[in-house]
């Protein structure tokens, strides 16, 4: 039985609760409280030896301005109290006096350079020296690259971030260089396929503006056509347009023999080469080699004309059943892609190398559109199929960068 006054057992584990929850929040406090004086603590050991590191050269300029004085009194002394009057001595003499001379004002200099304000004085003069252009003109390629490294180094405050199989290697290897490569802009691509005795026919028309770097644009138009695309019956077309701003470059630098402003078509001689055997991914068979298609052309005299405009037109019979790349060889600021197809026909589609985030999308009864104001690297795009509606659902092909580097997607 209970007495009066006495805490029942429930009220004692009440009691015992709200003390574990108020040990928890003073623990928590004190940790807090603990974590906040390690951190001034570092912060003070770190000042502390910041301080510590920048008397040193006062100190030393101290030393040696002392050494100095000493030397001088000392040679002086010698000189006025001893009876010796010879050649060597006096040379001695002299020698000790200028080395006593050179130390006091080195120690001099050491103090002045060491004084905070001096200090602040030549860390910005240093710094400015460093970024000036003209200074970094002056750098070869790896001594570049190395200041490149520290800076991302003190940025990303990781020393290892070099290491051995890093991605900051892959980058100067695989991704850096493009960075200086010539671009385009204004990049369209409208491809329009129609049905002719039961046969797919596509006609694809790309133009961009061609833009410089380095002081030039790119070399040539390449355009390829992977194995299986497309079964033959090709005719290439290219038209390159001046841009009207530089009609008088233009007529300078290339021989239009007056013609500038106006389009030039010119047919690219096609190249063929066989690839290796593939295998089919619907039924594991190996399929026949198959050839790649390649288109040429070169912009060697266009090469210093900024925003010149090509247009590429393709001509084609598709194979059914089959995916079709479209994508860019070059660096690219902006991209759409365009298709209109027959009804009774969608499109399926993929895109690589683009975030999905960056893609405006439209896809309707015989229209589909995809486009990007972002920023394409070389090998990206887009695949597509034309399927008839109600048919089996295609087989998205896994993407991978071709193993042939001569092997790139269409431009």
């Amino acid at each position: 039985m209970r007495r009066k006054g006495e805490m029942s057992d429930t009220d004692r584990l009440k009691t015992l609760e709200g003390d574990v929850v108020d040990l928890k929040k003073e623990r928590k406090s004190l940790l807090k409280k603990n974590s906040h004086l390690s951190k001034i603590t570092a912060s003070y050991a770190k000042d502390k030896s910041k301080v510590s590191n920048s008397r040193k050269p006062f100190i030393f300029g101290i030393i040696v301005c002392l050494f100095g004085v000493l030397l001088c009194v000392a040679t002086l002394y010698i000189e006025q109290s001893s009876p010796i009057s010879t050649t060597f001595f006096n040379t001695a003499i002299q020698f000790f006096l200028h080395v006593s001379t050179a130390l006091m004002i080195l120690g001099a200099i050491e103090i002045t350079v060491s004084l905070p304000g001096w200090m602040e004085y030549f860390k910005e003069r240093l710094g400015e020296t460093v970024i000036e252009r003209s200074y970094l003109e002056k750098l070869s390629k790896d001594e570049l690259r190395s200041l490149q490294t520290s800076a991302l180094k003190a940025y990303f405050m990781d020393q290892q971030i070099d290491k051995d199989g890093s991605f900051l290697n892959y980058f100067y290897d695989g991704i850096h260089d493009i960075i200086g490569d010539p671009y385009r802009e204004s990049y369209k691509s409208t491809t329009h396929i129609s049905i002719i005795a039961g046969v797919f026919h596509s006609e694809n028309t790309t133009t961009f503006k061609c833009r410089k770097a380095r002081n030039e644009i790119q070399d040539e138009i390449h355009w390829t056509a992977m194995p299986g695309e497309y079964s033959g019956n090709f005719t290439t077309e290219v038209e390159v347009r001046c841009p009207q701003e530089l009609v008088d470059l233009c007529s300078r630098r290339c021989n239009n023999h007056g013609n500038c402003g106006k389009p030039i078509r010119v047919y690219p001689s096609m190249v063929t080469a066989t690839s290796p055997t593939v295998s089919a991914p619907t039924t594991g068979a190996t399929a026949s080699k198959k050839e790649v298609i390649e288109a040429y052309f070169s912009l060697e005299e266009f090469k210093h004309i900024d925003g010149l405009f090509v247009t590429l037109k393709v001509k084609a019979i598709l194979h059914s059943n089959r995916f079709i790349s479209l994508g860019v060889n070059h660096p690219t600021h902006g991209a759409e892609y365009t298709i209109t197809y027959p009804d009774g026909y969608e499109i399926a589609h993929d895109h690589f190398g683009v975030n999905s985030d960056d893609l405006v999308i439209a896809n309707s009864s015989g229209f589909f559109s995809l486009s990007t104001a972002k920023w394409l690297l070389p090998l990206s795009g887009i695949v597509v199929q034309i399927i008839e509606i109600n048919s089996a659902p295609p087989v998205m092909p896994v993407t991978k960068t071709p193993a042939n580097p001569e092997n790139k997607p269409k431009d």
